[in-house]
């Protein structure tokens, strides 16, 4: 089974930090944490293969490749664990917006599965914090890929944006609450509005089969 341990306390490093909300090439980063004992993270599966190498969206250096990856048709969840190699970065238990130490969030603790009521917030590179409130805890979807495909998830977690958006390009961030509770990774929303989201919960991020 997979393994997620959150980190509990931000680590002191001459390195790149990395932290739920990073900007990575094409996607958000969703939570630090470790895998199998080393430091990883967490963000979405869609777009990614098993193997690929995850860049920093800065300089396009490689973080990490995929070490686990669910967007499968009929499948639950839609989410990706990379391991980080080499020393160039450094993981922290914070979420949020990177440039902007006023809106970081620091993570201690997890929910497995937000219960319809729950308030969260979201981070994407694109559309910054947002607020919702959770509306489905258990919700099927079918997306449509950029090459025409269709792929049904199913047992994500609905959240009914109270203000802004979800923008391409948010995809892995950080969901999670006002008070450091971390609960999932940012997954898609629909193509009306886009205040309606859906997000990988971790119950996956710490179980899986």
């Amino acid at each position: 089974s997979i393994q997620v341990e959150f980190v509990v306390e931000e680590t002191a490093s001459p390195s790149t930090e990395l932290m739920g909300g990073s900007r990575l090439d094409g996607y958000t980063l969703g939570v630090c944490g470790y895998y199998k004992g080393k430091p990883a993270f967490a963000m979405c599966g869609h777009g990614l293969s098993d193997g690929e190498s995850v860049l920093y969206q800065s300089n396009k250096k490689s973080i990490g490749t995929v070490a686990v990856r669910r967007y499968d048709e009929g499948q639950a969840g839609d989410y990706a664990i990379i391991p980080i190699s080499g020393s160039s970065f450094t993981i922290t238990n914070k979420v949020g917006n990177p440039n902007n130490e006023n809106e970081q969030f620091a993570i201690t603790t997890s929910i497995s599965r937000a219960a319809t009521g729950t308030k969260v917030l979201r981070y994407g590179k694109y559309s910054g914090i947002t607020e919702g409130t959770v509306s489905s805890a258990y919700c099927d979807v079918t997306y449509k890929n950029n090459d025409k495909t269709t792929t049904y998830v199913t047992n994500l977690v609905k959240v009914d944006l109270k203000y802004g958006e979800a923008i391409s390009g948010d995809s892995g961030g950080p969901v999670f609450t006002a008070t450091g509770s971390f609960c999932g990774v940012h997954s898609g929303s629909d193509e009306t509005g886009k205040v309606t989201t859906y997000f990988s919960p971790t119950q996956y991020l710490s179980t899986s089969s």
